[in-house]
């Protein structure tokens, strides 16, 4: 487990809540189970951060189970930063871009 906080950068925010209202206009409450995923990522990511593969130089990658997403994250000496909450479909450039 890291010492340090799980921050969610601003586009990390910016994905989660743009994914719940998509989720919420297909389907009442479904916002609220991609939000509930999204927390108990968070906490697998807290436990182990170094359990996730590495995709690119220091960006670890962690698929959700329910939901074609993945958090995108940085491990730093004491904090770990998501920088990307994305499906899986969408084009990766974008939140190759956030780095």
């Amino acid at each position: 487990m890291i010492s340090g906080k799980l921050i969610f950068t601003y586009g990390a925010e910016t994905d989660i809540k743009e994914s719940y209202l998509w989720y919420e206009t297909y389907r009442q409450t479904l916002g609220d189970k991609f939000v509930n995923e999204i927390d108990a990522l968070s906490v697998r990511i807290q436990k182990n951060p170094d359990k996730f593969p590495e995709v690119l130089k220091g960006i670890r990658k962690a698929n959700l189970k329910k939901f074609p997403f993945s958090a995108f994250f940085v491990i730093s000496s004491e904090d770990v930063f998501v920088i990307a909450i994305f499906h899986n479909s969408r084009n990766p450039q974008i939140w190759k871009n956030r780095t």
